[in-house]
């Protein structure tokens, strides 16, 4: 099996960059220069990575070392996972939870997460007048000339075109930040829609959204690609 490493040739230099990102949360050097080479037997050839094979991989004479990193030094997670994002992304079972949303715009991370088509949603028009709808309802509030057509990646059989749309969701916005309805529309039958809360700078635009909704299909092939690449599958 092809190691990760040998994916892109600059692949060292950018595990660099990254780790020079999240190297300030470990506060003494050795358990800094430990960190950095799990992440490097990881992304390493072996094609398990039980302890004793990831130790062999990275030149350790027993694992005793990166479990103790994993184990017993402190370091924030939460701050080490908020560097390595740009967007949240999810299904309608984490976009429903409004805790999570509420979470996410307190910690100023941008998101899109997708909702079921009863959740109600509030939005102001350009005519000022107030609305209290459901998601589903609001998506078809959306005029004909008010659809966009736009690529959310390229799948199996190339680029997957939707139809896509916004409103602006009536929230207490504080500048820079802004919300949104994201509306995704099936391009033969008009009836297949699907939601998305989002929030993000002000200026975001339409295609910045469609761009992270795409994304988070791939997720599930991620999660599947990554766990046979760190030999972590069942």
């Amino acid at each position: 099996m092809t190691g990760a490493l040998d994916v892109l040739t600059d692949w060292p230099s950018r595990l660099d960059d990254l780790f020079g990102r999240i190297s300030s949360e470990f506060a003494r050097a050795e358990p800094r220069r430990q960190a950095r080479k799990y992440l490097e037997g990881l992304l390493g050839d072996a094609k398990r990575k039980n302890a004793w094979q990831l130790a062999e991989q990275i030149g350790d004479a027993r694992p005793w070392r990166t479990q103790r990193v994993l184990s017993h030094v402190q370091w924030d997670q939460d701050r080490v996972r908020d560097v390595c994002r740009a967007y949240v992304a999810a299904d309608a079972l984490y976009g429903s939870d409004k805790s999570l949303r509420v979470l996410l715009e307190r910690r100023e991370v941008p998101y899109v997460l997708a909702v079921r088509g009863n959740e109600v949603l509030n939005v102001l028009t350009a005519d000022r007048e107030f609305l209290r709808l459901k998601a589903s309802a609001l998506a078809d509030l959306v005029p004909e000339d008010g659809w966009k057509r736009l690529s959310a990646g390229v799948g199996a059989k190339g680029q997957r075109y939707y139809d896509w749309a916004r409103l602006r969701l009536f929230r207490l916005q504080e500048p820079p930040w802004d919300h949104w309805l994201l509306i995704r529309r099936n391009r033969k039958d008009h009836a297949d829609k699907a939601c998305y809360v989002t929030f993000g700078p002000m200026e975001t635009t339409l295609a910045d959204l469609v761009r992270v909704a795409g994304r988070r299909w791939a997720v599930e092939e991620c999660f599947e690609i990554a766990k046979q690449e760190c030999g972590l599958a069942d």
